[in-house]
């Protein structure tokens, strides 16, 4: 048709691709932010929990701690005052306070190498830094000052516990030799040079958590790709819509505009078959009513030529 000549970029492609942006522009930051907001609130909980969980277990270890160095003042101060009781006097070249010697005492030893959570323990140092009790029968009268250059952090809190209570985290190669992070608390035993340690990997408290990480990665990946179909779906539906309401806008204009052009060229009885409710509608009434009045007038001036 004439009129479509020189139009290189018509209302339709216009029509089509504002209907699409203005649908799914919002639509897609929405579920943008619904899935990112997601993933910030999964990202705080597992966060949260695993600070809660690592409160929970330094504090478990720190009980653990207290509580051997407890039993093992309660059991010294008891042997003391206990006559013909078999335990010998060990004496802290450091102080004039004489302390229990401690030998192949199966009691005692219970009372100092206990569990903490599946692969920690503690054990039992002198002021001096020497072991002990030790879960490891090697380590029983090792000197810790030796690990000063090779463990460093593990040493700071070895020699900050020399003075008093200290606790901290530091690197430790597991029997598998994976490097992993361990907590230590390290409590004196009142009354005597004896100090208890108590530590574990930290890690093997996050089990639940590890398991509500991975169930939830699953969730989150399963959520992306839900998201993705819907919004596949939303998006071809938008397409095909936003098609057929452009389509339903420009093809009336079209032929109101083929009306027109051949009314130009003398073709009056062209039909205007626009069928609309809106303002296109007006507009055919209006070229039709132009169409009548054209026809009219030639039959007058045919009529006085006569």
């Amino acid at each position: 048709m004439p009129v479509k000549k020189g139009v290189k970029f018509g209302l339709f492609p216009k029509f089509l691709i504002s209907f699409i942006l203005i649908a799914l522009i919002p639509m897609g930051l929405i579920e943008y932010l619904s899935y990112t907001g997601m993933k910030d609130f999964r990202k705080d909980l597992l966060t949260n929990s695993r600070n809660i969980i690592t409160n929970l277990s330094t504090e478990n270890i720190k009980q653990i701690a207290v509580g051997t160095a407890a039993q093992l003042s309660v059991y010294f101060r008891f042997a003391a005052n206990t006559p013909g009781k078999q335990v010998h006097i060990y004496f802290n070249s450091n102080s004039d306070i004489p302390i229990k010697k401690l030998k192949n005492d199966p009691f005692l030893k219970s009372i100092a190498l206990k569990p903490v959570g599946k692969t920690g323990y503690t054990a039992v140092y002198t002021s001096e830094a020497i072991t002990i009790f030790h879960k490891n029968p090697k380590i029983v009268g090792f000197d810790l000052h030796k690990l000063k250059n090779k463990f460093p952090k593990f040493w700071k809190i070895m020699k900050a516990s020399l003075k008093g209570p200290a606790s901290g985290y530091y690197n430790w190669k597991d029997i598998h030799g994976k490097i992993r992070e361990k907590y230590m608390y390290c409590a004196p035993v009142k009354g005597t040079n004896l100090h208890v340690a108590a530590t574990t990997y930290l890690d093997e408290f996050f089990g639940p958590i590890n398991a509500l990480e991975k169930s939830s990665n699953e969730q989150q990946k399963s959520l992306f790709h839900y998201i993705f179909y819907v919004s596949l779906g939303l998006v071809l539906y938008m397409i095909l819509f936003s098609f057929v309401y452009a389509r339903s806008i420009t093809k009336p204009i079209l032929h109101l505009a083929d009306v027109a052009d051949r009314i130009s060229v003398g073709d009056l009885d062209v039909k205007v078959d626009v069928k609309t409710n809106d303002e296109i509608m007006i507009l055919a009434e209006a070229i039709n009513r132009m169409q009548k009045s054209l026809k009219s007038a030639i039959v007058r001036l045919r009529g006085k030529s006569k």
